[in-house]
Order: structure tokens, then C-alpha cells, then sequence
């Protein structure tokens, strides 16, 4: 659709091509990223958040798995590269950070609320802004534009 819409001259049509390729892989980054600091805070500030897992875990949980349906066993692969490349992703930009989450303190009251006060407020910015839900909606709203 890209192509068609924006064929001529070329050189619009491969700009065109490459800013999709680009939104592609910057909102991949994007997602990996949120996904995983989301989950980080989520982990310390709420007593009763049990989503995400780090790679060893979802890898040893696919390994535990014998009986899968055809969809299981193409999702699987996919899921575990997602997990991966995000894995590799956050350590590349922040390896300060613990990506394995499973290994994270469980919930402290105490704890919670000195990380609430120092990241609460960006958590909230970046959820409003820049989410998931925010994500889709600017694709949806620039694919409903062309």
C-alpha cells in the first residue's frame, strides 16, 4: 500500500519504504523497553504483580511444554526472540539494570515507596505518552491518514 501510494518519483517511494522500516524497528525498541521498565516498577511498587518474565524463565518454561498446539509451537519461537532481543536491547542501552526479573526482590512496602517517589512520576509520563496503548493508536491514526 506504501508503494502504490507513493511510487513516484522512486526516490519518495524508498523514503517512504525505509521511514516504515524505521517506525518498525524504533517501535520494537520502543515496546522492549517500556515492557521491561514497566515490568521493573510494577515488581517493586505492587504487592500483587505477577506479568513478565526474563528470557531464562520463559526459555525454561518452553522447555517444560511437551504437548503444544500448532499455535503454541509457532508462537514460541517468536515470543523467545522477543524476550531475547529485548534482553539484549535493555542491557546494550542500560547494563546497570537487572533484566532478569525473577530475580528481583519481591514487594516491601518500605522499598515501594522510595521507588515510587524517585520514578513514579516518569513511569506515569512515559505510560501516558509513550505506551503501548499510545503506540498503537499513533500507528493506527498515521495508517487511517494515508
Amino acid at each position: 500500500m506504501i508503494w502504490t501510494k507513493f511510487h513516484s518519483p522512486t526516490w519518495l517511494g524508498l523514503l517512504a519504504l525505509g521511514l516504515c522500516v524505521a517506525t518498525a524497528v524504533t517501535g520494537s525498541f520502543h515496546t522492549g523497553m517500556y515492557d521491561q521498565y514497566k515490568n521493573v516498577f510494577l515488581r517493586f511498587t505492587s504487592p500483587t504483580f505477577k506479568e513478565g518474565e526474563d528470557y531464562e524463565t520463559a526459555l525454561a518454561r518452553f522447555r517444560e511444554k511437551r504437548d503444544q498446539s500448532l499455535t503454541a509451537k509457532l508462537a514460541w519461537p517468536i515470543y523467545l526472540f522477543y524476550v531475547k532481543s529485548q534482553t539484549n536491547y535493555v542491557k546494550s542501552f542500560d547494563p546497570h539494570t537487572s533484566v532478569r526479573l525473577a530475580l528481583l526482590p519481591g514487594y516491601d512496602a518500605k522499598l515501594a515507596a522510595i521507588y515510587e517517589r524517585h520514578c513514579g512520576k516518569l513511569m506515569r509520563i512515559w505510560r501516558s505518552w509513550f505506551g503501548f496503548g499510545s503506540l498503537v493508536f499513533g500507528i493506527a491514526l498515521f495508517s487511517a491518514s494515508i
